[in-house]
């Protein structure tokens, strides 16, 4: 489990950019309605604005044939412009026929397994999540359609979504850790099955491939210390942020996505 940490909140929403084959004279746009999403190619935290190649956090995404997940490589603390060859940390995905998750990969160097979880369902909501070391493990359980638990070891924390589909609460036994607003925009992970961004919020990992949220949040509070962060957006021509920025009391964190526009397989 990560440490909990006030700006763990920060880099919950992020910038896309959006790349696609198109004319100036037919431009081409992404229609849900036709099977086309707009998803997440790559993904960068940065602490430091003034230094936007200084990266703290990168995460690179693949997809299969039917736009589910395949692979992420994950980089720390690396310079943009030079990125290693070879992931120092990435996760690899399978599903079974039905199309639902049957493991997670996680392995060093793209090469060395280091753990495969085995994903569980009962009645088509997700049972667990299992490793090698069972301290890892996740029990997850539907308290009701709003709210699910998820539990590692002696942690369980609570998420609470609104009807909208959006993470509006995040607590454990001390009570509320954040609460969040939202606009009426897009949030990054919209089309997605996961919200890598959960790794900014306390004990979001243990649910970040499995919920998202679909709105862009304006507020986040840290219902512990009472500090506030405001979230700011710059859209491009689809509606979609091409640059978040989430200002708190002393910190300012810049978060970028680099989007791409997939075609479902009819």
């Amino acid at each position: 489990m990560k440490q909990f940490k006030i700006f763990s909140v920060l880099a919950f929403i992020g910038v896309t950019l959006v790349s696609c084959n198109s004319s100036e004279n037919d431009p081409y746009k992404p229609d849900p309605n036709k099977g086309d999403y707009v998803l997440i190619d790559r993904m960068e935290v940065i602490r430091d604005i003034d230094k936007e190649h200084l990266v703290e956090k990168m995460y690179e995404i693949e997809y299969n044939a039917i736009l589910k997940l395949k692979k992420i490589k994950e980089y720390t603390n690396i310079d943009a412009t030079a990125i290693p060859g070879k992931a120092p940390l990435s996760y690899e995905f399978e599903y079974r026929e039905n199309k639902t998750l049957l493991s997670i990969t996680t392995k060093k160097d793209e090469s060395v397994e280091l753990d495969k979880f085995t994903v569980d369902f009962r009645n088509d909501k997700l049972e667990s999540i299992k490793g090698k070391d069972a301290a890892k493990n996740v029990k997850y359980e539907f308290l009701n359609s709003n709210v699910v638990t998820a539990t590692q070891g002696s942690n369980t924390y609570n998420y609470e979504f609104n009807n909208a589909g959006n993470l509006v609460s995040v607590s454990d036994k001390t009570g509320k850790l954040f609460t969040y607003e939202y606009g009426m925009g897009y949030n990054p992970f919209v089309y997605s099955e996961y919200n890598l961004l959960f790794d900014y919020v306390p004990g979001g990992e243990l649910i970040r491939f499995v919920f998202s949220s679909k709105n862009d949040m304006k507020v986040a509070r840290n219902e512990k210390t009472g500090e506030v962060f405001n979230i700011t957006y710059k859209l491009d021509g689809f509606g979609y942020p091409i640059r978040m920025e989430v200002v708190g009391k002393s910190s300012k964190t810049l978060v970028k996505f680099k989007n791409g526009i997939k075609r479902r397989p009819e």
